[in-house]
């Protein structure tokens, strides 16, 4: 399995942890994982911060703030990607992006 899972080389630590993390899991934490979302107020203020940044008007606080959220939400992006790997290694058939929209809108 860890010849065959894209390489974790050159990530973050804390990031690798997290992604290491999920294939001690289940497959049901797996496919809980993939329907995980970035919170819908985090998603708004990192779309705001981020029209704000092309206008050049951010504060240094702000620009720390985009950072954060960022990689907030590459976290969530990842883990569900690794998961989304995991459950194919494992023989299980992985939902369209479609799909998956449609799961995490029932799941809420």
């Amino acid at each position: 399995l860890q010849a065959a899972l894209p390489t974790l080389e050159g990530l973050p630590p804390d990031v690798v942890q997290h992604l290491v993390a999920l294939e001690s899991l289940d497959d049901q934490a797996l496919w809980r994982v993939m329907l995980e979302t970035v919170p819908l107020d985090q998603q708004h203020q990192l779309h705001d911060l981020l029209i704000r940044n092309q206008a050049g008007t951010l504060t240094d606080v702000e620009r720390e703030q985009l950072a954060i959220l960022q990689q907030q939400a590459d976290l969530v992006m990842l883990c569900k990607a690794r998961a989304a790997v995991l459950l194919r290694f494992r023989g299980k058939r992985v939902p369209t992006l479609a799909e998956l929209s449609q799961l995490a809108a029932m799941d809420k």
